[in-house]
């Protein structure tokens, strides 16, 4: 129990000393407040840009990653084709990052299934385990475990497929950055020859 309110005390305090991101108007980009959501329109496109908070399955690793929650929508009569390359992510200093897939976040990630997240999920943490070849071995003299599972993160996701025309997609796309080494970040969406058709700026507070 002292180990489980610790926990839950210590996850209160680190959220609390994190890094805020906080959303800009720029050229052609509106603000939704009651949303805190960037829109901008262009070229048959419509984008929706929010700053998503990382969930249980990044306990621990939060300031490693940034993630927005997107939705596009296709203005246009044709299919629109959506892939991971037409997001990059920048910072003040020009370091740049690209989206990451569910699967490269999961292999990442992993690591953390067995950590005890205090809140929703209820369990006990065991150091007990036996570890073999990679893989946790079920140790009936050890307290029972419930590992968090990043099959939300696939639920989640932003998919990269196709849009049919008028329809639209939305989930999360993932980032590995480190947000305390960044003052400024500028979100581009959409590749097109040598640029990108959408920019969304967040300061780092």
């Amino acid at each position: 129990m002292k180990k489980l309110i610790f926990s839950f005390l210590s996850l209160i305090v680190f959220f609390s000393c994190a890094p805020k991101i906080e959303p800009v108007i720029s050229k052609d980009v509106i603000f939704i407040k009651e949303e805190e959501t960037l829109s901008a329109t262009k070229e048959g496109k419509k984008v929706d840009v929010k700053i998503s908070s990382p969930g249980p399955i990044f306990y621990g690793m939060t300031d490693n990653f940034i993630i927005f929650y997107i939705k596009i929508e296709n203005l246009s009569d044709s299919e629109l084709v959506v892939n991971k390359e037409d997001f990059v992510l920048l910072d003040d200093k020009n370091n740049q990052a690209y989206a990451l897939t569910t699967d490269e976040i999961a292999k990442i990630v992993e690591q953390n299934l067995f950590y005890l997240i205090p809140y929703p999920y209820v369990g006990y943490y065991s150091e007990s385990l036996n570890y073999y070849e990679g893989r946790y071995l079920y140790n009936p003299q050890a307290p029972h475990v419930y590992p968090v599972s990043p099959r939300e993160m696939y639920l989640e996701a932003l998919p990269f497929e196709k849009i049919l025309p008028k329809a639209n997609i939305k989930g999360k796309v993932y980032f590995k950055k480190k947000l305390a080494e960044a003052k400024n970040l500028n979100l581009k969406v959409f590749k097109k020859d040598k640029d990108y058709i959408f920019d969304f700026y967040f300061n780092v507070k």
